[in-house]
């Protein structure tokens, strides 16, 4: 693709997710042609209030740790510590039930990070510096519309209990979701606060586009994805459907 060859073209800029191998490819053709960003490995971030479910959030933090490199990033900011400590109990109750437990048990134990917090300003502050790749807005209603509107690094932004980054992996398809430019724009790492690795006009609109599908659907994906027992970005899907 830097290069081309006698049947293709050489691009002038690549982007796209992929593991170390395909990171360390493109630092090597930096400069022969445009690469979006060197990412590091996934992360998320998930605020959550009182009104926050702790299973859900257990299995949206399980979903990310287990994707596999092992230097996954998970943080979750809440407003108080009973529900930090409700968390975490329950992590560990449905680590018993995935697939990838063993790596997923050394992603909590080295990139895993709980924050309590006790005002808006202080989640703001904290999502704007982590600049996070996702985003799960967990919170009451009324406090949605401020975080959305000052928190300005994150790659996504998922707002409520049933939106979550396994809706996202299984299809795109999400009850409700404020989005940044998520996959095609590999948002990891604090230094996306100063650095983009594209601009809107260099995506195609279709890769912008974001539609909303039937839980039905999603609901039969979630249970034949995965043999089982589930991995958890199915169980997180399993867990909404079954509410």
């Amino acid at each position: 693709m830097a290069y081309g060859t006698t049947n293709v073209t050489a691009v002038d800029k690549i982007f796209g997710p992929g593991n170390a191998y395909v990171c360390e490819a493109k630092r090597q053709v930096f400069g022969t042609v445009g690469v979006d960003s060197l990412p590091g490995p996934s992360e998320v971030m998930i605020v959550a209030d009182e009104s926050a479910r702790a299973d859900y959030v257990a299995a949206d933090l399980l979903a990310q740790a287990e994707h596999g490199s092992g230097r996954e990033k998970v943080y979750l900011v809440a407003t108080s510590q009973a529900f930090i400590d409700e968390v975490a109990t329950e992590v560990q109750a449905q680590l018993k039930l995935i697939t990838r437990s063993e790596k997923t048990q050394a992603v909590l134990t080295h990139g895993f990070a709980a924050i309590e917090v006790s005002t808006l300003a202080q989640i703001v502050e904290i999502a704007n510096y982590v600049a996070p790749e996702h985003l799960e807005l967990m919170v009451k209603e009324a406090s949605v519309k401020k975080l959305t509107q000052e928190i300005t690094t994150a790659g996504s932004i998922l707002v409520g209990q049933n939106t979550d980054c396994a809706w996202r992996f299984h299809r795109r398809s999400q009850p409700r979701a404020a989005h940044g430019p998520h996959r095609p724009l590999l948002q990891r790492t604090p230094r996306h606060r100063f650095h983009a690795p594209h601009q809107h006009r260099e995506i195609r609109p279709r890769q912008r586009e974001k539609r909303q599908r039937g839980r039905r659907r999603l609901r039969r994906h979630g249970e034949t994805r995965r043999p089982r027992p589930l991995g958890g970005a199915a169980r997180a899907l399993k867990l909404r459907c079954a509410s």
